[in-house]
């Protein structure tokens, strides 16, 4: 015979399961990060640079970090097309290893406003806040061109 805490914690259990399953094949569960490193719905890339592009085949194996955001006013599948006031950031960063044998860090940051056509980025963005830092204070700028996310596939 079951003791009164040995049914509550089957209950327990069997509950705790339940809203598991439920909350692991909800469409909301699934929506997360792709595994090129993009979200859509929070309109956000994690990843590694030369993922950005979604295309696996001309990686090169550089680690540089990217982080990607966008406001709803930028159009995704057409940049040209997007709304005054879309924005995009790049956020970018790694490591080196220097002449002295030590790590250090480097950091790249840089804003991107929709300016319409004529705008010295893509034809119709300009750099609006862009900040460069190296621990290691080489003349070596380490990083790589901005980018703008791509649609999913």
């Amino acid at each position: 015979m079951l003791t009164k805490n040995a049914v509550i914690r089957v209950l327990f259990s069997a509950v705790f399961l339940a809203v598991g399953l439920c909350w692991l094949t909800s469409s909301i569960a699934q929506q997360g990060y792709d595994s090129f490193g993009y979200n859509y719905l929070q309109r956000k890339f994690y990843g590694i640079y030369e993922n950005a592009d979604r295309d696996m085949s001309n990686n090169t194996g550089d680690q540089t970090r990217l982080q990607v955001e966008w406001n709803d006013l930028f159009n995704i599948s057409q940049p040209q097309a997007s709304k005054a006031g879309a924005w995009v950031t790049n956020s970018q960063g790694g490591t080196y290893v220097g002449e002295d044998g030590k790590t250090y860090r480097w950091a790249y940051t840089l804003k991107i406003k929709f300016t319409g056509p004529g705008s010295p980025l893509w034809g119709f963005f300009s750099k609006e806040d862009e900040n460069y830092f190296d621990s290691g204070r080489s003349p070596t700028l380490r990083n790589k061109p901005p980018v703008l996310p791509v649609p999913g596939s």
